[in-house]
This record gives structure tokens, sequence and C-alpha cells, in this order.
């Protein structure tokens, strides 16, 4: 019921892929399904619906993995952007500025935990 407002988009981007991460390194998801059925479960979304545009969106399969890199998590973000404000405003620039800064301190490669 209650909802965060940052000053400033980048640091919402920051914290949602900061929760991608977690989701990650600490729940070992790695597939577009199994990224957005926690982050849009059935209790509150249409988690199948989110799933397909996500995948539209990247241009994969629910079940391919994801790597753990700007060229993968970048398309994620805006896709999960679009989907939760019905539009996706943000350049590139400011993205990957609130990307760098949810990265920093974390492991690169698509297998560590």
């Amino acid at each position: 019921p209650v909802f965060c407002v940052f000053k400033e988009a980048v640091w919402g981007i920051r914290a949602l892929v900061k929760i991608l991460l977690t989701y990650r390194f600490h729940h070992k998801r790695f597939t577009v399904e199994s990224i957005i059925e926690r982050w849009a479960p059935p209790s509150e979304n249409d988690t199948d619906a989110y799933i397909a545009f996500v995948c539209r969106k990247l241009e994969v399969n629910p079940t391919d993995e994801l790597n753990n890199t700007i060229e993968d998590y970048l398309p994620l973000v805006k896709a999960i952007i679009q989907m939760e404000n019905g539009m996706q405003p943000y350049d590139d620039e400011l993205l990957v500025e609130g990307m760098y800064k949810a990265w920093e301190g974390l492991p690169t490669n698509s297998t560590a935990s």
C-alpha cells in the first residue's frame, strides 16, 4: 500500500536494479519468467501477461537466462518501467547511470552468488 517516491529518477532506477540484483544473487532468478514471477506475483498482477510483454520487448523466451550485463538488463529495466508506468520516458544515459549506481561493489559474472 506504500510506495517510495524518489526526488530524482536516477534513484528510482537504482532501486529497481538493486531489487533485480537481489533476485539474481540471493534468489537465483536468472530468467525473465522467474524474475517477473517474483516482481509481479499473480496475487497482484496478470503475471503471465507481464512475462509475455517483457519477453516481447527483450526478444527472448521466458526461460532464457539473462547475463549480469548492461546489454541484458537495460532492456529488462526499460520493459519493467514501461509496464509499470504505461510508458518509458528515460533516455539510456540516465538508465545506465542508475544501473551503475546499483551495481557498485557487486560481482559482474552471471554465476556469482
